[in-house]
């Protein structure tokens, strides 16, 4: 099977540059995954060029909240220095006990059903 990569993920920009934010520009949109046989990659997953969220030089954070209601919800973090996008997940299934958040692992991933976030991003 193949690694979830670029060609998995679309981005639609909202609204782009019209806020600054300790310097930066600021865009919101949505960012989806969309399903199929793909995995994840440990490490996390490469995400669209910059210049698809809006920026040209750099992406310095990407807040992402999902939307919709989806059977398990992901913790999620930007690795900037990647331009990656990791998925973390508690692993108490009965949802009993406060667990660390851990990197999820490729085989809970194996073909991933469509998310979609809702993103804000900084950059320049």
């Amino acid at each position: 099977m193949a690694v979830i990569g670029v060609s998995n993920f679309t981005v639609a920009i909202d609204k782009r540059g019209l806020r600054r934010v300790q310097g930066k520009k600021e865009s919101e949109g949505l960012l989806t995954l969309t399903g199929g046989a793909d995995t994840y990659a440990t490490g996390g997953v490469a995400l669209p060029a910059k210049d698809k969220f809006g920026f040209l030089r750099e992406m310095t954070s990407l807040v992402l909240v999902e939307q919709g209601a989806p059977a398990n919800s992901y913790g999620t973090a930007y690795v900037k220095t990647a331009h990656k996008l990791q998925l973390f997940v508690s692993h108490d299934t009965a949802g009993v006990t406060a667990l660390p958040m851990d990197e999820e692992a490729a085989a809970a991933l194996d073909a991933p059903t469509t998310r979609t976030w809702r993103f804000v991003a900084l950059g320049w």
